[in-house]
C-alpha cells in the first residue's frame, strides 16, 4: 500500500514538473512573439554585449544590462485589440526591483530617490492591457533615468502617437531603448543616465518603419530617423528580419497623437471607403501603394 502511495505521489510530481515545463515553454514562446518574425534585436556594437540578461515579461521582452542597470531595449508586439483594451485600464503604479536579476546588477529604488530624474518606462504602462502586464511594466528592469520634460511631454507624445498609429494599422512592432553616447555619462546611484532615448516602430501591413530619437534632457527636441540611421547611432538593429531597403527609407512619422487621424478609433481603416490620414498617403507615395 505504501509503495502504491509513493508511486502515486511520484506520478503527481511528474505531472507537476511537466506542467511547469510546458508553462515555461509557453511563457518563453509568448515573449519571443514580441519580436518581428520571432527575431530579437541584434547588438552590433560589441561594447554592449557585457553582462546582459534576457527577461520575459507579460506583454513585452527586455534585454537588461548589468553594466548600465537599465534595459538595452524593451520589445513589444501591439495589436489593435490590445491597444483598445489598454485604454480601459486605469493606472496603478507599483515601481519595484526585479528579483530575477542577481542583486549585484539590479537597479534599486534607492538609486532613483531624490535624483531629479523620472523612472521612465521603456515599454510604457499605456501599452498594457492587463493587470499582470501593467505590474510587470513597473519593474525597474524596464526603467531608465529620464529627464522630467522628456518623459512627461516629448516621450509621452511619442508613445501616444505610436499607439494611435498602431490602432489604425491593426498591429505594430515596437522596440524602445536608451543610448549612451558621448564621453560624459551621468550616474545616479549605480544606474547610468542615458544621453538619448529612442523608439523604433515597424508596421508590417505597410512594410514600413522608422525611429524616434530624442536627447534625454528638457530641450523638448525629437527627430524621426530611418531604422538604418538608428542602428548606425546606437549599435543595435531593432528589426534584423526587416529588409535593408526598408531600413534605409525614412518615414515621416508624427510626433504627437493629435497629428494622427481619429476616424478609425472604432473601426479599422478601409482606404477604399475612408479618407486616409496624411502619414498613410505619404507611405503610399513612397511605396506606390
Amino acid at each position: 500500500m505504501k509503495r502504491a502511495e509513493i508511486m502515486t505521489w511520484r506520478q503527481w510530481a511528474g505531472v507537476g514538473l511537466l506542467t511547469l515545463s510546458l508553462s515555461n515553454a509557453a511563457w518563453a514562446r509568448s515573449c519571443h512573439e514580441q519580436y518581428f518574425l520571432n527575431t530579437p534585436p541584434q547588438i552590433i556594437n560589441t561594447k554592449l554585449t557585457q553582462q546582459n540578461y534576457d527577461l520575459c515579461f507579460n506583454g513585452f521582452a527586455v534585454k537588461y544590462s548589468g553594466v548600465t542597470r537599465t534595459p538595452l531595449w524593451a520589445a513589444e508586439y501591439l495589436t489593435r485589440d490590445r491597444l483598445i483594451q489598454a485604454r480601459t485600464l486605469d493606472r496603478q503604479g507599483n515601481f519595484h526591483e526585479e528579483n530575477r536579476l542577481p542583486p549585484e546588477v539590479r537597479a534599486k529604488l534607492a538609486d532613483y530617490r531624490s535624483s531629479g530624474f523620472d523612472r521612465g518606462h521603456m515599454a510604457p504602462n499605456g501599452d498594457m492591457a492587463t493587470r499582470a502586464q501593467q505590474f510587470d511594466s513597473f519593474s525597474l528592469a524596464n526603467m531608465i533615468p529620464q529627464a522630467p520634460q522628456n518623459n512627461r511631454e516629448v516621450w509621452r507624445n511619442v508613445e501616444e502617437a505610436t499607439r494611435a498609429l498602431g490602432q489604425q494599422e491593426e498591429q505594430v512592432y515596437v522596440v524602445t531603448g536608451p543610448a549612451y553616447l558621448g564621453s560624459r555619462i551621468q550616474r545616479i546611484g549605480n544606474v547610468l543616465v542615458p544621453s538619448y532615448v529612442w523608439k523604433a516602430v515597424y508596421y508590417p501591413k505597410r512594410n514600413a518603419g522608422s525611429a524616434y530619437f530624442a536627447p534625454n534632457d528638457d530641450s523638448g527636441q525629437v527627430e524621426v530617423i530611418s531604422l538604418r540611421e538608428l542602428t548606425n547611432r546606437v549599435g543595435i538593429d531593432p528589426f534584423p528580419a526587416v529588409s535593408d531597403a526598408i531600413k534605409q527609407r525614412r518615414v515621416d512619422l508624427p510626433t504627437a497623437a493629435s497629428k494622427v487621424s481619429r476616424d478609425t478609433a472604432e473601426e479599422p481603416l478601409t482606404p477604399s471607403t475612408q479618407t486616409a490620414p496624411w502619414w498613410m498617403r505619404l507611405l503610399r507615395g513612397i511605396f506606390g501603394q
